[in-house]
Formats: structure tokens, C-alpha cells, sequence
């Protein structure tokens, strides 16, 4: 029998990284993820609006930044009951807010309103409030933590309690979702509804470099790409507002496509949730006006409407701020 020769060094490196493999097989802390050092002044804007109007469905969604200083901020979010909560910066944060409204046929008409504040620098999610009432009513407030993210939830009992202000509801349900991300090699963890603020604040983005974070999700977190993907014409329609006055802007522009890529992480989750953007749940992508830095378009699946292309149909433009 002829005995074969190995290199006894790379043996080694191989069983080392295939030991960590098994050791934590879920993980995926090889993956590269982006330590964002974003630029606020690259934002614009202050207010879209984004509407589509179709047989399937009619969707209205409101997007506000708005600028708490250490103590509103503060103030407004909710306290964990676990964890220990990530600071507010001591000049303030951002707040980003988002009412959407969806009326189909398909479906009973849903409404929800979330808040979030973060890091303008890098978009640390530090709170989260979020309102849902249609197809099923729930109020929930988180606060993100070094540890994890505490959940504060409230729902109606009953039919009866469902037509009540949301204050008044009574079922609570207190959750803490925990997560190690030194584990994970997740330099900051981002909010699913802070991508919307990342594409428009992003210089990477513009030099065709893909972004890899860490997002939250529900009650999990996942590993989001953004990946640039070329340009393309489209048709654009809509209200500017300067501090000037009003004007409709009608172009036809050359559009950078940012798609969105998601992958569930390791969790203790009996079953592995799905990610989904202000609704969307597949092929979730965004057209940036690189002159303006707007996204002028976000598309994705909204179940069980089928496609959705939401388009902007307001912008306020701002002065820069911070």
C-alpha cells in the first residue's frame, strides 16, 4: 500500500477552520459586514411621499426625518426590562417616521405607524415604536440593547377591546431577543426601516460598493447586502418643496438600482421568520436620483397583492442639518 504524503501545516489550518465551522455551523461570522460611516448631509430630504394606485391595490406611504435632542429622544423610548440599552449620542439623534396605509381587495385595509431612533452616523437602531391595526392590531415598543432587543407588546383581549384606543389594550406580552454580535461579527446592529435613510446616505453605494449589515428584523436579526446594480432610465413625477416654493419635477433621469439581498442569522427562534421592508417580502429594490440622492422608487412582492412598484410623489427638500 503506497502511503501518501501530506503537508502537515495545511492539514492543520483546515481541521482549525473546520472545527470552528462545527462548533458554530449557524454562524456566519466570516462574512465581511460593512463598518458604515455614513454622511447626513448627503440627505436631503426631510418628507417623501410615495403612492401606487392599481386594481389590486391602492399604497400610501409617509416618510419624516425629524431631529430629537438626547433628552426627547430619550424621553420617548420605552426603558428595557433586560439588557443594557445603547446610549443616545449626547448630540442628539435621529428619527426617522413611517405611515403607511394599504387598502386591496385581497385583504382587509391595514394601517400602520413606526418611529425609529438611531445614530445619524452610522444607523445604530436605539428604539423603535411600531402601530398596526386591519388585518391584526398590536402596538409594540423596543428598545435595542448591548445583548439584545426587549420587546414591549400590547394587543386587544378581545373583538370588543380591538375598537379601543391602543393605551387601553391589555394583553401584554414583554420579550427579550437576544443575540451575540461579537459572535456574529456584526460591527452595529441597523433597523430593516432605517435602509430607506442607508441608500440615500451611503457614499459607498455610490462607488459601487455593496454594503453588508447586520438588521433586525421582527424578533430576529439577518445579514442584508445592498447591492449596486447599474443604472437605468425612468420616469419621474413629482412635487419638490424648497424653502423657495413648490415645483413639479417631470424627467426622465438615469437611476442607480440598489437591490436588497437577506439571509436569516443564527436565532432561538423555533421557526425562522421572514424579512420584509415596509411590506415588501421579495425582490425588494430601490432607484436612487444620484443628483438628489432620493429614492425615487422602491418595488418588491407584497403578498398577496403580487408586485408593487411604490413611486415618490413628494419630496421637501431641507437644509443641512448636523
Amino acid at each position: 500500500m503506497i502511503m501518501k504524503k501530506f503537508n502537515i501545516p495545511l492539514l492543520l489550518v483546515f481541521l482549525s477552520i473546520l472545527t470552528q465551522w462545527m462548533a458554530f455551523p449557524g454562524s456566519i461570522s466570516a462574512q465581511p459586514y460593512s463598518h458604515l460611516s455614513l454622511d447626513p448631509k448627503r440627505i436631503q430630504w426631510n418628507y417623501l411621499l410615495y403612492e401606487v394606485k392599481s386594481t389590486s391595490a391602492d399604497v400610501t406611504t409617509e416618510v419624516r426625518l425629524e431631529f430629537p435632542t438626547q433628552a426627547e429622544a430619550k424621553a420617548a423610548m420605552i426603558e428595557a426590562r433586560e439588557g443594557d440599552p445603547l446610549p443616545v449620542p449626547a448630540a442628539g439623534c435621529y428619527k426617522i417616521a413611517v405611515n403607511t396605509s394599504l387598502d386591496s381587495a385581497l385583504r382587509a385595509p391595514v394601517k400602520s405607524v413606526d418611529h425609529l431612533w438611531f445614530d445619524p452616523q452610522n444607523a445604530t437602531a436605539l428604539g423603535r415604536e411600531m402601530l398596526r391595526q386591519g388585518d391584526e392590531d398590536f402596538k409594540k415598543l423596543f428598545r435595542f440593547t448591548k445583548q439584545g432587543v426587549f420587546r414591549h407588546q400590547k394587543e386587544p383581549k378581545d373583538k370588543k377591546e380591538a375598537s379601543f384606543e391602543p393605551d387601553k389594550w391589555t394583553k401584554v406580552i414583554d420579550r427579550f431577543y437576544p443575540y451575540d454580535t461579537a459572535k456574529l461579527g456584526c460591527p452595529n446592529i441597523v433597523d430593516r426601516l432605517l435602509l430607506i435613510y442607508i441608500v440615500s446616505a451611503s457614499e459607498a453605494l455610490d462607488n459601487n460598493q455593496p454594503l453588508s449589515l447586520c438588521v433586525f428584523g421582527k424578533r430576529q436579526l439577518f445579514s442584508v447586502k445592498l447591492r449596486p446594480a447599474g443604472s437605468h432610465s425612468i420616469k419621474v413625477d413629482y412635487i419638490e418643496q424648497k424653502d423657495q416654493g413648490k415645483d413639479r419635477r417631470q424627467a426622465e433621469i438615469k437611476a442607480v438600482r440598489i437591490d436588497l439581498e437577506a439571509k436569516p442569522l443564527e436565532s432561538n427562534l423555533e421557526s425562522v421568520e421572514n424579512f420584509s421592508f415596509m411590506g415588501f417580502l421579495n425582490n425588494i429594490s430601490f432607484s436612487i436620483d444620484p443628483e438628489r440622492n432620493l429614492p425615487v422608487e422602491i418595488r418588491g412582492e407584497i403578498p398577496p397583492v403580487g408586485s408593487v412598484t411604490l413611486k415618490l410623489k413628494e419630496a421637501r427638500l431641507r437644509k443641512s442639518h448636523g
